[in-house]
């Protein structure tokens, strides 16, 4: 039973599921036409099967949580596939935008049905309340939206790239760091002769199995010169034991060598005995090397370039272990690494604490327009 001041989405539109066609990459032909999925366009095809606005709503395959993008209008030739609902409002008595709004507002979780692959099926679709109002009066809430969402598109945007500019000045003061140098540290010694010789550059499992006890590092965990503790898998024992080279003792240097490579981080004290992943290359430095400075050196334009010089692979850029023990940093003394170190260090917690405050604005704009829906859609506005 659909609540008072609601309508069930099933009586506000018709339901357009039986004219999808969904066609294998392999069959698509290359078009003008875009091929929409749960998500939007997936490519483009020679043919169409709808020519007129309509939204569509995800299927499986999509997001249903509160200020998800679950619908989405779509409008003249296109091809649809069987992953995404194509309704067509009764315009009489709803406008496009407001099922909308509200279907990207509201929770649609409790009507998604799965557990492995997570579906909203037709009569849970049929079934979604959505509120009443007359035409004249979604034409005026939905007036008022607008004109909040274009505010805080702008907002957004100006935030958005004040946090861009706090990152690039810390990203300006590493470049001329290290581009500078000083006294002392002009020549360059290769990663090879800076590593303890008992351990030479290496990377860690191979096939780390099921979980486990053991703490486990990725190459995707690695992120902004941190390890990204709260997303860390576990191996089990048995599995860790087989790669003892690579249990973590603290101060290492770890370096993600697929996927998205060159992104380092140091090993704190609190993960030794964690193991690291076979995309991941584990670096132990002579004492006479700073791990952060290396990490800093690395993550500067001047040692992304010369890592990036050293990445290989068309499909999955890799970095070589070979060529990465061949990659040049400066080795000035140690006093001159701990200065260098500790005033990036005082210039990061400086850009951290300006990028927090940008981020807690970015987050109260996102709430703030899910108040402006909720209150569109309670009859508050």
């Amino acid at each position: 039973m659909t609540a008072p001041g609601h309508a069930a989405l099933g009586d506000l539109c018709e339901i357009l599921d039986s004219k999808r066609v969904p066609i294998t990459k392999k069959d698509r032909r290359a078009g003008p036409y875009p091929y929409y999925g749960a998500s939007g366009v997936l490519d483009h095809v020679a043919g169409f099967i709808f020519d007129e606005p309509l939204v569509l709503i995800g299927e499986d395959g999509a997001k249903w949580g509160t200020g998800e993008r679950s619908a989405f209008a779509i409008d003249g030739k296109c091809w649809v596939n069987n992953h995404a609902h194509v309704i067509r409002p009764l315009r009489n008595r709803v406008l496009d935008r407001w099922i909308i709004h509200y279907l990207n507002f509201a929770d649609l979780l409790p009507y998604v049905s799965g557990l492995t692959v997570p579906k909203l099926n037709q009569a849970n679709l049929r079934a979604i309340p959505v509120p009443s109002a007359s035409l004249d009066e979604q034409v005026r809430v939905l007036a008022i939206l607008d004109e909040g969402f274009a505010a805080i598109a702008t907002a957004r945007a100006n935030t958005e790239q004040n946090l861009r500019a706090a990152r690039a000045v810390f990203e300006s003061h590493l470049e001329s760091v290290f581009a500078q140098r000083g006294d002392g540290w002009d020549s360059l010694t290769e990663l090879e002769y800076l590593t303890d010789p008992k351990s030479p550059i290496t990377y860690g499992v191979v096939k780390p199995g099921g979980e486990g006890n053991v703490t486990f590092i990725r190459g995707g965990d690695l992120a902004q010169g941190r390890i990204l503790t709260a997303q860390l898998r576990t191996i089990t024992q048995e599995v860790s034991e087989q790669y003892k080279r690579t249990l973590l003792r603290g101060g290492e240097l770890l370096i993600s060598l697929v996927g998205q490579p060159g992104q380092l981080a140091v090993v704190p004290m609190e993960l030794a005995g964690a193991n690291i992943a076979r995309q991941v290359g584990l670096i132990r430095l002579q004492a006479l090397v700073h791990p952060e400075f290396a990490r800093l050196f690395l993550q500067s334009p001047a040692g992304q370039s010369a890592l990036g010089a050293r990445q290989s692979g068309s499909v999955q850029q890799v970095i070589n272990l070979g060529e990465l023990k061949q990659v040049r940093i400066p080795v000035p003394s140690l006093t001159i690494q701990t200065k260098v170190v500790e005033a990036l260090a005082a210039a990061n917690l400086q850009t951290e604490r300006l990028a927090s405050i940008y981020r807690r604005k970015l987050a109260a704009l996102d709430a703030l327009k899910q108040s402006l829906l909720h209150q569109a859609f309670t009859g508050a506005l």
